[in-house]
């Protein structure tokens, strides 16, 4: 019974940004660790707060999926699983109605506890959509499409409604394989309100640096949430991709927030993957579509579900 009012509670806060608080619970989060064994682990896997309302002791490691990337999702959770401790909960956003069966179902049969947020979550600045609501499953899009935008511009929302219940949040992208604990990397790093990494080409763009929003590491502390917040209201109903918009307002609001950008040799993008063979995170961006993506985890030996056909149908691909 405790845990169904804690996957509804969880859930509500997500999609209506009901903002929760505990007796006694700081305004901004402080980030001591606990005493004991604990606090030894801790310190190596970085700091959080304790004082996250829907999850007291833990941190949110934050996932978006639809029904489309189930299997993408799948191949996530099989080799994050290793990572994911004690300290973290794992709150899973079902995209659409279609996703959110299956999920629940893996959710059953996972070594790991997550919850399964409901879809129909809010918009920055507009209501649900037909597509939120409908059993239909949905068809698949591409990067830069209008249901793509429709997605990902979602995504700060989700973000903003755990920071404000005192959560510290990792949002992560699923197109990702975790090849060793990323929260070991965050540990060695000096304790800032944010983490992101870079999603440049190391031969692109000299000294300047454009940043991923597939990774984020965030503290509750008021300058990430308005961060956040100008993030999610910048978006003006056309945009179709988000993560512009957020190195737009990252940029103006660079003196108000202390943040700092994890190595590349352990979070390179997707085009530097060949270059750095011992990286944490592999990412498949920096391709277009499913089946790219795909090919890009299965020709590195990570892609958990593959087969002989996956193998046979990324031959001919170059990367």
């Amino acid at each position: 019974m405790m845990l169904r009012w804690c996957c509804w509670l969880a859930s509500l806060v997500l999609t209506t940004g009901l903002r929760v608080t505990t007796p006694g619970a700081p305004h901004e989060a402080g980030l001591v660790p606990e005493p004991g064994a604990h606090a030894s682990e801790s310190a190596l896997r970085g700091d959080f707060s304790r004082s996250c309302a829907l999850y007291p002791g833990k941190r949110v490691v934050l996932v978006t999926v639809n029904y489309n990337y189930l299997d993408f999702f799948r191949n996530w959770l099989h080799y994050a699983e290793a990572h994911l401790k004690d300290t973290e909960q794992l709150v899973v956003m079902a995209e659409d109605s279609a996703a959110q069966g299956p999920l629940e179902a893996m959710r059953e049969s996972s070594n790991v506890s997550f919850v399964v947020a409901e879809p129909g979550a809010e918009k920055p600045g507009a209501g649900a959509d037909a597509n939120e609501t409908s059993k239909e499953v949905p068809k698949p899009f591409n990067y830069g499409s209008k249901e793509y935008g429709s997605l990902v511009w979602r995504r700060p929302k989700y973000i903003l409604n755990l920071l404000r219940g005192g959560c510290t949040v990792l949002y992560v992208d699923i197109d990702t394989v975790w090849t060793a604990d990323p929260f070991l990397e965050l540990g060695k790093k000096p304790a800032r309100d944010m983490y992101l990494i870079s999603d440049d080409d190391p031969k692109g763009r000299g000294d300047t640096v454009y940043l991923c929003t597939c990774f984020m590491y965030l503290q509750p502390k008021r300058p990430v949430k308005q961060l956040m917040t100008q993030w999610s209201q910048s978006w003006d109903g056309r945009a179709t991709k988000n993560q512009f918009r957020f190195n737009f307002v990252l940029k103006a609001m660079k003196s108000m927030v202390d943040f700092g950008v994890l190595p590349i040799d352990k979070f390179p993008p997707g085009v530097s993957l060949d270059q750095f063979p011992n990286a944490s995170i592999v990412h498949a961006n920096w391709v277009n579509g499913h089946a790219a993506k795909k090919c890009v985890l299965t020709r590195r030996g990570l892609w958990a579900v593959a087969g002989q056909k996956d193998l046979e149908s990324c031959a001919g691909r170059k990367r």
